[in-house]
This record gives structure tokens, sequence and C-alpha cells, in this order.
């Protein structure tokens, strides 16, 4: 499952982003509060200390020949999925019924839309209203792929809702301020299935669509940052601050890496589809990441995927994680810190 490392470096990274954000406003809409602090514009040294010492959780428990539970391999595979057709012969097994609600019931209870693309707005709706269910309630949660629902988690992780941080027709204050309030929902969301993961009530192969969907959105607030970059004021009082949140975005960045790939040895929360399935995500976005990671975690990641490839245990997963390392390999080239502060 996504690790407690992975998870809390997340929440980092937003925090260091509105801090570095700075003069681009607050998110547009006020999240919900979550059990746990995710929602809150972090300090720099709440942010800096959650990236830096997060800690881990276990992975379900298994018995001795027992597959790992909520295993369910995808039946078509998303476009942003690296794994092809050899996965689509896997069925879900490991649930009792489908419990999840029907799109007209979700919308009933407040839920926005899912026919259409959502913002910052609809998403920290969307996380309320799902969080509302409460541990009795977590089977209601959407499921990935239910005839029942699974509309509904498709549009939770759609890469379609990203196009509007895209819009340069936009400006830059007003999606990066949106773009922070989706991207501090969508967590509230994967700690929730998370949550009900751990309890037996979600199934790994939505934790493994969440983390896909949050590693895109990762990349679109790099580039955000990006854009950001050029804009800053050296001679403002507030530049110091956030050029500090940079440093400390990017240190959060190469933690969200570090959990992630920490992701892919634990054998027993996933199934070899589900692993393919999430390193397919990986391909498509982390070769746009790890450029933007400190020197140091750069060759970490390097040295990591290395060890994975050359790992026993991942044989059935060697071709993929080759794939994986030779895209991340082409992305890093020695150069000037293209991300350092505009003279």
């Amino acid at each position: 499952m996504p690790s407690q490392r992975a998870r809390r470096a997340q929440l980092a990274v937003v925090g260091c982003l509105i801090l570095a954000g700075g003069g681009c406003g607050k998110p547009t809409v006020q999240v919900p509060q979550a059990s746990a602090p995710a929602a809150q514009p972090a300090p720099p040294a709440v942010a800096e200390s959650a990236a830096t010492n997060p800690p881990r959780t276990q992975a379900p428990q298994k018995t001795p020949g027992q597959e790992p539970r909520g295993d369910h391999a995808a039946v078509s595979i998303s476009e942003e999925s690296g794994g092809g057709n050899a996965q689509t012969a896997e069925v879900a097994a490991d649930l009792p019924d489908d419990e999840s609600l029907t799109p007209d019931e979700y919308i009933r209870l407040g839920l926005p839309a899912h026919d259409r693309e959502w913002g910052g707005a609809d998403m920290a709706r969307a996380a309320k209203i799902l969080e509302s269910f409460g541990q009795q309630k977590y089977r209601q949660l959407p499921r990935y792929q239910s005839k029942r629902s699974g509309e509904v988690f498709a549009r939770l992780t759609s890469p379609a809702n990203l196009e509007l941080f895209r819009n340069d027709g936009l400006p830059l204050e007003s999606r990066l301020g949106d773009a922070l309030s989706f991207y501090q929902a969508h967590n509230q969301i994967l700690m929730l299935y998370l949550a009900a993961f751990e309890k037996g009530d979600a199934r790994a192969t939505e934790l493994v669509e969440l983390l896909g969907s949050t590693l895109r959105m990762t990349v679109v607030m790099i580039e955000l940052v990006d854009q950001l970059i050029p804009t800053l004021n050296k001679d403002d009082p507030s530049y110091p601050v956030r050029m500090q949140g940079l440093d400390r975005m990017r240190g959060g960045l190469a933690t969200v890496v570090s959990g992630n790939l920490d992701s892919l040895s634990e054998r027993s929360a996933y199934r070899v589809g589900e692993l393919r399935r999430l390193i397919g995500y990986m391909q498509k976005t982390l070769p746009k990441i790890v450029p933007a990671l400190p020197a140091a975690s750069r060759a970490e990641t390097l040295v990591r995927l290395k060890n994975l490839v050359d790992d026993p245990e991942m044989i059935d997963l060697r071709a993929d994680l080759e794939e994986l390392r030779s895209k991340i390999e082409a992305s890093v080239v020695p150069k000037a810190d293209s991300r350092a502060a505009p003279e």
C-alpha cells in the first residue's frame, strides 16, 4: 500500500507549495478538517519534519499461502496505465457484495456530478461528503470499475480533472490556488481509502489508482511552480521565505519518490497486476518529477531503482522496473539546477 512515508511527504509538499506560492493567494476553498492535519498549510518547520521523519504503517498481515486482500486488477486498462492488456484477466474476489452507492445516490448526498471535470472546490466537496460516511460505511465508498460506482471513482482519479490547472488562459494565481485546494482534498480522500483498506473495507486496487492520480497531480504542481519562479520579485521582503519554501518542497518531492519506491517492495499488500499498474503510473510521472529533486536525491533514486531491478524477489517485475529506470535515467542529465532562484 502507499507507505505512511509517501502520504506524509505529499502533505508536506502541499504545505511547502503554499509557502512558496505566498502571493498566489490561499486555496479557493477551505478544505474540510480531516483526522490527520492534511488540510492545514504547514509552517516551514512542520512541513520539513513531516517530509524528513515520517512514521511508517505496516501492511495488512496475511497467512502463509494467502493472496493479499484487496485485489482487483483492471478489467480495462486506464490510458495512463503502463500495464497493457496482460492484466485484463484478473478478477475481484476479496470483498463481499458491492455495497457502494450509485451515481444518483452520491449526487443526492451532495457529491459533484461525475460526468464533468472537477476543480478544487469539487474535490473538496467530494472529500467532505465521503468523509461523512465514517468507519461504519467505508464499503459505501466508490470502487474502482464497480458496476455501481465505477464511474464516480473514475472521476476521482481522472487525468481530465487536471487540464483546468494547465489552462494558460487563466491567471497563474487562480490556477495555483485551485490546484492546491484540489491536491489537499485528493490527499484526504487517499487517506480515507487507506483507513478503509486497513479495516478490510477497501481494496489495494483503489489505492493504486489514487496513488497514480496523486503522482499525476504532483507533476502539475511542479509545472505550476516552474511558472511561478520567474514571477518572483527578489526585492520583495517575502522572497527569502518563498525560496525556502521551494527548497523544502523539493525535499518533500524527494520523500514522495522514495515512499513510492518503498511501496513497490510491499508485496504483502499488492498483487503483481497491481504493482505493474503502479509502475506504469510511475513511468508516466517520475521522469517529470525526479529532475526536480535535489541532486543527491536524484542519484539515490537511480541507485534504488537499480537495486530493485537486481532484487531476485522482484524478478516478475524486472522488465517493468527496467523500463522505469531507463525513462528516469533519460530524464536526468547533468546540468545546472534550472529551478534555482532567478538572477
